[in-house]
């Protein structure tokens, strides 16, 4: 596995750059250390994060459960609580966006370590998940409930049972971060999910009553695998 990218969300300077540095002598890639709700956003929108460490309280405000919200309810990432309070009443509102861990300060390296690996554990299992931007979301997917997806513009329409999202990307650069050897392009502008096709023709291939065409370049690769 790759190094795995952490976020740390943490407004102690001093205890940031002690997290930063255990972090990196345990083999993890620190991307930024946010200070704030605001910058922690900022660092889930634009970075492709595999688990955040969110100081609970930052400036007097429990800026870290409202980022755990936010990843909740987009990114869904792992994400661990760091705090200096244990009391019952703090625990009952972090745990209510389900933290993979939860770190009392002061911590130590082994008690990182103990709390990355059981992460580590989780993404491990996770490894047929695909992340897609649509807009602001950040939505996970499993591979196989990708049914086909279409070139539109600059933008790239991702076709599931649960509907359609659109990612701002090419085709090429889509199918070589999702690595799904089931995903196989049969046009410049298509590629469809080989399983779930119901029938193909001479010119086209059908998902359900959804017609996609194959263009003369694709014919023979298409044929090899639903033959």
């Amino acid at each position: 596995m790759d190094k795995l990218k952490v976020l740390i969300a943490e407004d102690d300077v001093f205890i940031s750059e002690q997290l930063c540095d255990i972090l990196e002598e345990l083999n993890y890639e620190v991307l930024e250390i946010a200070f704030d709700f605001d910058s922690a956003l900022s660092v889930l929108n634009n970075e492709e994060v595999d688990i955040a460490i969110l100081d609970i309280n930052m400036h007097g405000e429990d800026q870290g459960i409202r980022i755990a919200e936010y990843i909740h309810e987009t990114t869904q990432i792992p994400f661990i609580y760091l705090t200096s309070f244990s009391d019952k009443t703090t625990v009952e509102q972090a745990v209510k966006h389900g933290p993979s861990g939860y770190l009392v300060k002061p911590f130590n390296q082994s008690d990182i370590y103990s709390t990355l690996e059981l992460v580590k554990q989780k993404i491990r299992s996770q490894d047929n998940i695909v992340t897609i931007k649509d807009g602001r979301k950040k939505i996970r997917l499993k591979r196989e409930e990708i049914l086909w997806v279409k070139v539109d513009d600059k933008y790239l329409e991702i076709y599931t049972p649960q509907g359609k999202f659109v990612e701002r990307s090419t085709i090429t650069n889509f199918l070589d971060r999702v690595k799904s050897e089931d995903l196989v392009r049969c046009h410049r502008s298509y590629a469809v999910n080989v399983k779930k096709v119901t029938f193909s023709s001479s010119n086209a291939i059908y998902i359900d009553d959804i017609e996609i065409p194959i263009s003369r370049t694709y014919k023979t690769v298409i044929a090899d695998y639903l033959d």
